[in-house]
């Protein structure tokens, strides 16, 4: 199966896309078009964000796009395909993405002015967890390593430090695998690259896990 050779890149809550870089010089090492989308996770939010994608794309002209998003980034990518089904994408490959929300993230709103700390787009996917189950080629990927914080909020295992398996897996995924790294090294972990790519050309994960 042919596929696009267009990528957009869509980060999480954190560095606004610095994170992305290792990852951006390896797909284009393998011949891909590869695009970051930036976004403001802490001042905007999620329609928003979704809108500023759209505008995006269309500023540089992506047709038939494959997502790789890490975290925060594939809610993004996600209410932008919601929001726009007459758009023709390729695939969408989110790495440790909250599908069913945070278990920290709630703990955190439940604080007084909680949603100061973790943004606005968080705060707003929080409050209304939209639903996705028809968007095709979906593959979701998630980290299994668990280093102080997921103790210290005590998720369940596994987990990646920051999202357990039960935040990361939506119900109705048939493309899921998980890599040995945290919540931030998935993104600089070869076996996870090699899963993107996989994934991609073949739009199925073909290696068992």
């Amino acid at each position: 199966m042919l596929s696009s050779k267009n990528i957009i890149l869509v980060h999480g809550a954190g560095l606004c896309g610095l994170e992305m870089l290792v990852l951006k010089k390896r797909l284009l090492n393998k011949g891909f078009n590869v695009f970051l989308f930036r976004y403001s996770y802490y001042f905007d939010g999620l329609d928003s964000n979704a809108h500023k994608l759209k505008k995006f794309i269309e500023m540089n002209n992506i047709q038939n796009g494959n997502f790789v998003c890490h975290s925060l980034g594939g809610i993004v990518a996600l209410k932008f395909l919601v929001n726009n089904p007459s758009y023709q994408f390729s695939s969408i490959v989110n790495l440790a993405t909250p599908h069913n929300g945070s278990k920290i993230v709630r703990g955190i709103l439940k604080l007084p002015f909680g949603f100061l700390i973790v943004g606005k787009t968080l705060s707003e996917f929080h409050q209304d967890l939209f639903e996705f189950d028809h968007i095709k080629n979906l593959a979701v990927i998630a980290g299994t390593v668990n280093f102080i914080l997921g103790y210290l909020f005590a998720l369940p295992s596994p987990n990646d430090t920051v999202l357990s398996r039960r935040d990361v897996k939506p119900d109705h995924s048939n493309h899921y695998r998980a890599v040995t790294a945290t919540h931030a090294s998935i993104l600089f972990s070869k076996k996870a690259f090699n899963l993107i790519l996989e994934f991609i050309d073949n739009k199925s994960f073909i290696v068992k896990s």
